[in-house]
């Protein structure tokens, strides 16, 4: 009797997708699918500090590296559907004993399968 062989691939429907958002993008809205990943870039002079960039839903889109500083990169990954405000703040080194104002950076996202 013969021998038959078969090779074949395993491929991905869709691949996931990396946005960039930096701190011109505040106020804005993205849809992300489950396994995208989302990376807050956020820059300034050095007499601010950003705080690291919080999810308001860790089970939704999930923190999974950060740095807080003049330039702060955080890196998030969608794990399941729903809608989470990201929020980050720029505060004077200085702060409080200072004037400068603080620095509010807020993205929507939404996650969906």
């Amino acid at each position: 009797a013969g021998h038959a062989s078969t090779s074949f691939k395993l491929t991905s429907a869709s691949s996931a997708t990396t946005i960039t958002a930096t701190q011109v993008d505040s106020g804005r809205q993205y849809t992300l699918h489950r396994g995208d990943h989302l990376v807050v870039r956020l820059t300034g002079p050095s007499i601010y500090t950003w705080t690291a960039p919080l999810s308001s839903n860790q089970a939704i889109l999930q923190r999974t590296i950060s740095s807080p500083g003049s330039t702060s990169i955080t890196t998030f990954i969608a794990e399941a559907n729903g809608d989470v405000t990201v929020t980050a703040t720029d505060n004077p080194n200085c702060y409080p004993q200072c004037l400068p104002p603080s620095r509010v950076f807020e993205l929507r996202v939404s996650v969906v399968g």
